[in-house]
């Protein structure tokens, strides 16, 4: 047997990404011990417990334990046998007719209370491709709602619980639970001792070719029942060559294993394994935390036809096309992603893979294609392909603005112009015992109406979403697609919608799982709820309605009014103040250098083209590319040997903001059309006159092309003075993050609008100016800058020949808690 430091070792080795061949694991009642789910001693009281009770007269009736053992024991064909052997024969005896059978087995398996730690790091490992089959014996859900928990990715788990749904069974799924033994809800679980002689032949088929191609772990699973230990794995035995990739068996260190799997074990020789384990719980507790940075993408996981998924965002379409995706933005948001669910980030190589691998690609004549939800994700322009897939902002019914673009800017744009104070001011409230001010709609309640708004709406329908304000009175969300069919049957009464909380089906899972991990949302089923929730504490109300065709979804939001009484208890609201930090998306982990020999002018270097992006500090050149591949470089600086350093060492820290900065001023420059330039020893930029009396540049805004002028000439006297603007900046490190800080600046100018004015005038001219600047304005003046500089994108490019580095384009924001008593 192998010891237990050992065994964690050879479990790991199986599960590790590089092996091509991944392990299928099989579960037994082991392993739901800990969730509350009794062993088969513990179910077979709990049967006897009531059968008596119903073989009792009303009279008569005990739930006292003591007579339901005494009943059992009583019982001829329990006598003389251990309690742990007697569950098949208690179903068969007791638990007649079926009906009853599938009441008292629900109601064993319904004491889980929530998935155990073990079901959690099993869910860890297949939300990262390490596990992809599981077979069990057991009847719960409890890895499902270990899957669950992690967020609404579940849809992509496929649930094969009756011969029917082995329709859905593929070896390249994502990740599939095969039940074993049935499922109590179809009236075909496998309890009964005739049941478990044998499996049904159409699984065998199925699961048999997994087991002789891949290893196969054990973990729960006494082994007792011949349609598992005979008819699956002993008939196998021989098709396998005695299972060559190996049979991994867990036993307890205080348990001997069972007598059919011993013989099992002699029957395939020194393929069989035993692993000494503690428990469920610590097994895959460990094996979750020692692989929490691997992450399997097979990149050819889907070789679908086209046309064919369960969901419009999955669905792949003829006019589906790679190159109408923007790699840039889907990979910040997959790093994002991949960050913020605790999972190893991915290289930019491993994109493609990682889509495919989650949904949202497939690969066809080697060529990978987009799912509808990454085009409406992650697209240049997704209405060219979805016309309708926008949403229109109307003012009293009359003034509309349209917001398209990808979803997640949709909800960026979206939302700023909802939060806004215009659509969202500071009123006057009077409460019972006194009068405060608060806003008209709580904010985290509109962002839970508007996210929902994206991720559930109907996206195959050639209508528009709609968000209607009616100043001073309410707003008014209208949705293409109304409920699906189980959510309308449990949340509408007739066209009046009644929230609940867990009770959500996901239209588009791929496009709300991408929303979760960017955590724009909660887990399904409690957005809605908690929008309510937030509205009512706040003073206005909230109603929820379908039309009668049920294509439709509405959420009338309405504002409190300023006399409004009746608000109870007290409000806890997050206050979210934004900073004037822009935070690096990408930073290469490993920097360059090459020791410098020759007494060289950096000019001389940058003349030689191509040329790598560098600074020379302390006799050192230093590079985010890798210097190897410019000779011509090497050579000039004297030919030394290369170096390979971590970006997040802190002996050079400061060479790395000084790349940063270097590579950050030269995104700058791309702007010297516009007339921004560039003092890099001042550490500012600053926009100088062209031509005219003033420079106006051309930017994209949230939702419209717009204007600004940025050099003002004005009268001063006799002449002429240039205001000017511009911005002071700075590269910084705050825990492991790297972060441009920026600070809007004028700088004054003579009659040329490029000579600044001596500094004893500038001070007096700043201090005047800047006494009109409000918070407001100041907020304005950053905004313009993130989007001028990323030309009305997600992102700002700082790349630089091979290197991607871009930042994000919205400020940092910080959030803390204030509660209104």
């Amino acid at each position: 047997m192998v010891s237990n430091s050992e065994e964690i070792n050879l479990l790991l080795s199986l599960l590790d990404q590089t092996k091509q061949i991944r392990p299928v694991l099989l579960f037994g009642a082991g392993a739901s011990k800990s969730s509350g789910i009794p062993l088969s001693a513990d179910a077979v009281t709990l049967i006897a417990k009531e059968a008596y009770k119903r073989n009792r007269t009303p009279m008569s009736q005990s739930d006292l334990l003591g007579d339901a053992i005494a009943y059992l024991n009583g019982l001829e064909w329990a006598k003389g046998k251990p309690k742990e052997e007697l569950f098949p024969l208690a179903v068969h005896h007791l638990l007649t007719p079926r009906e009853f059978r599938k009441q008292v087995l629900y109601s064993i398996i319904s004491r889980a209370t929530q998935p155990n730690t073990g079901y959690l790091g099993l869910a860890q490992l297949m939300r990262r491709g390490l596990i992809k089959t599981v077979l069990t014996t057991n009847f719960d859900e409890m890895i499902r709602a270990a899957v669950i928990s992690l967020g609404p990715i579940s849809s992509m788990m496929t649930d094969i619980r009756c011969v029917p749904d082995l329709v859905k069974f593929n070896i390249h799924n994502s990740y599939q639970v095969i039940h074993l033994h049935g499922a109590l809800e179809y009236y075909n679980d496998k309890n009964a001792p005739d049941e478990l002689d044998k499996l049904d032949e159409e699984i065998i088929r199925r699961v048999r070719p997994m087991l002789i191609d891949q290893p196969l772990v054990v973990v729960g699973y006494r082994g007792a029942e011949d349609s598992i230990m005979s008819n699956l794995l002993g008939g196998g035995i021989h098709d396998s060559q005695s299972y060559r990739h190996g049979i991994y068996w867990c036993v307890m260190h205080n348990e001997e294993p069972h007598q059919k799997v011993k013989q099992f074990a002699e029957a395939i020789g020194d393929n069989f394994h035993y692993v000494r384990i503690e428990s469920f719980d610590v097994l895959f507790s460990q094996l979750a935390e020692q692989l929490k940075e691997h992450y399997l993408m097979t990149g050819e996981a889907t070789n679908l036809t086209p046309g064919a998924a369960s969901t419009f965002d999955r669905l792949i379409e003829s006019e589906n096309k790679w190159s109408d995706i923007d790699e840039d933005h889907a990979y910040h948001c997959v790093v994002d992603y991949c960050r913020n669910l605790g999972l190893p980030e991915i290289a930019r190589s491993s994109l493609v893979p990682w889509l495919t691998e989650n949904g949202y690609a497939q690969i066809h004549n080697d060529e990978p294609v987009p799912t509808n939800g990454a085009l409406l994700l992650f697209g240049k322009r997704p209405s060219d392909r979805f016309p309708f897939a926008k949403i229109l902002f109307r003012e009293q019914g009359k003034k509309q603005t349209v917001y398209d673009g990808n979803l997640l800017t949709q909800l960026q744009t979206l939302s700023e112009r909802i939060l806004s104070p215009e659509v969202n001011p500071e009123i006057r409230l009077k409460r019972k015992r006194s009068t405060d001010e608060a806003l008209a709609y709580d904010e985290l309640s509109l962002k839970e109406i508007l996210v929902n708004m994206i991720v559930h709406r109907d996206y195959s329908l050639d209508e528009y979403s709609q968000v209607e304000w009616y100043p001073d009175k309410k707003l008014v969300f209208t949705n293409a697609g109304g409920l699906l069919p189980s959510s309308r049957s449990l949340l509408s009464q007739g066209q009046k919608v009644i929230p609940k909380r867990e009770v959500s089906e996901l239209r588009n899972p791929s496009i709300a799982d991408m929303f979760f991990g960017l955590r724009y949302m909660d887990k399904a089923g409690t957005g809605l709820a908690d929008a309510i929730d937030g509205i009512r504490a706040n003073g206005g109300e909230m109603e929820l309605s379908i039309d009668d065709k049920n294509i439709e979804f509405k959420a009338e939001v309405l504002q409190p009014r300023a006399s409004a009484t009746g608000i109870a208890r007290s409000l806890a609201v997050e206050l979210t103040y934004s900073t004037n930090l822009l935070r690096f998306l990408e930073v290469p982990i490993e920097i360059y250098r090459i020791p410098v020999f020759r007494d060289i002018d950096s000019k001389n270097l940058w003349s030689v083209s191509p040329s790598p992006l560098f600074i020379i500090r302390q006799g050192y050149m230093y590079s985010f590319e890798n210097l190897d591949e410019y000779p011509n470089i090497c050579e000039l600086a004297g030919g030394g040997k290369m170096e390979i350093l971590a970006t997040h060492s802190e002996s050079i820290e400061s060479k790395v903001l000084e790349l940063l900065r270097r590579h950050w001023e030269t995104r700058l420059r791309e702007k010297a059309d516009d007339g921004l330039r560039v003092d890099w020893k001042a550490r500012h930029a600053v926009f100088q006159l062209i031509e005219g009396m003033e420079n106006k540049i051309s930017y994209k805004a949230a939702t419209r092309k717009a204007s600004r002028a940025v050099v003002k000439m004005r009268p001063k006297g006799d002449r002429l003075e240039g205001e000017n603007e511009g911005i002071a900046y700075r590269i910084l490190k705050w825990s492991d993050e790297f972060l441009l800080q920026i600070k809007p600046i004028y700088i004054f100018t003579r009659e040329d609008g490029k000579t600044p004015l001596p500094p004893s005038w500038q001070g007096s001219r700043a201090t005047r100016r800047f006494k009109f600047d409000r918070n407001v304005n100041v907020a304005d003046d950053l905004q313009f800058w993130a989007r001028y500089l990323a030309d009305g994108g997600r992102f700002i490019d700082c790349g630089h020949g091979k290197i991607e580095l871009n930042l994000d384009s919205q400020f940092v924001s910080i959030s803390t808690p204030i509660i209104n008593k």
